[in-house]
């Protein structure tokens, strides 16, 4: 299809610049094909990215990532808000995480690594801050009177 598109420019290009010689029927045809061509080349780029491919490691510890595919619709108008639509739908971004959900997955992050990492132990203190953040604020005691 590119290549259909290319070689009628070509064409209404050479007549153009006079290398090329047609009669006016032959032209009108030439350009009616270029624009023919033109129209067609959206919808074809567009057939090209008919999956989005999503690397991921389920285990932060496993040797090689896995690679999740998933279907994008081509029919759509844009590529963009598909591909947001899909990875909201999959939950490959999530776009607000409760506090709750967010210290167990944590946790489970921090249980899988070695004892001698560093890395854990930020996400001992980030998990500690949200449980601290989650957990009601202590009353005060009542000051002793003199």
């Amino acid at each position: 299809c590119i290549r259909v598109a290319l070689a009628w420019n070509s064409i209404v290009e050479d007549v153009a610049a006079m290398r090329l010689t047609l009669d006016n029927l032959q032209v009108q045809q030439a350009k009616k094909e270029l624009a023919t061509a033109e129209d067609v080349l959206p919808r074809v780029a567009r057939e090209c990215y008919k999956w989005l491919l999503c690397p991921g490691q389920d285990n932060p510890m496993a040797p090689k990532p896995m690679v999740e595919v998933f279907p994008l619709n081509t029919g759509g108008a844009a590529l963009g808000p598909e591909i947001e639509r899909v990875c909201i739908d999959n939950v490959l971004v999530i776009t607000t995480w409760s506090p709750i959900h967010l210290r167990d997955e944590l946790k489970k992050l921090v249980n899988e690594f070695p004892a001698d990492a560093d890395f854990p132990q930020q996400l001992q203190e980030t998990t500690d801050a949200i449980q601290a953040a989650e957990s009601p604020p202590q009353p005060k005691a009542p000051a002793a009177s003199s």
